[in-house]
């Protein structure tokens, strides 16, 4: 049976630029930060960035506190090298180096910068059209079922 593709099929959001979704990758050496993401978080290298984890619950924020890790340049993108920090998130999150996760925005602020959710229960490529039409609330809960309907 023949499918239709176009700009909502997974595949296609996944790989598109302008999605409106950022997103992460984790490798063993440490977080890399593409450059949308950069753009959305304000990364520089006179900022830092602190994670907040609650079991396999992770987010983050940036600020200027050198507590934090400093970010470091990486062509047009910023890297977070430090393995110890990849290995705990990939031992709690039950992830794999490569790995690429959805981060959300939230209006909540701690110590002066924007809170980040990274979602540590699928990567970019497990999640379907409709948690992506959601992700964005482009389309309200209720019409889920007349959407898959027509499909």
């Amino acid at each position: 049976m023949a499918r239709v593709i176009n700009r909502t099929t997974p595949e296609i959001v996944v790989n598109n630029r302008h999605s409106g979704l950022d997103f992460i990758s984790i490798d063993e050496k440490g977080f890399y930060f593409p450059k949308q993401i950069s753009f959305s978080i304000k990364a520089a290298t006179n900022k830092y960035i602190h994670f907040i984890n609650d079991d396999d619950y992770w987010a983050f924020y940036v600020n200027e506190d050198k507590d934090g890790f400093p970010f470091s340049m990486d062509k047009q993108s910023y890297r977070v090298n430090d393995r110890a920090l990849s290995r705990l998130f990939l031992r709690t999150t039950n992830r794999e180096c490569g790995d690429r996760l959805l981060v959300k925005y939230t209006k909540a602020k701690h110590n002066g910068g924007y809170l980040y959710e990274i979602h540590t229960k699928e990567s970019v490529e497990q999640i379907t059209t409709l948690e992506l039409d959601v992700l964005k609330k482009k389309r309200p809960y209720e019409n889920r079922k007349r959407i898959t309907e027509s499909i």
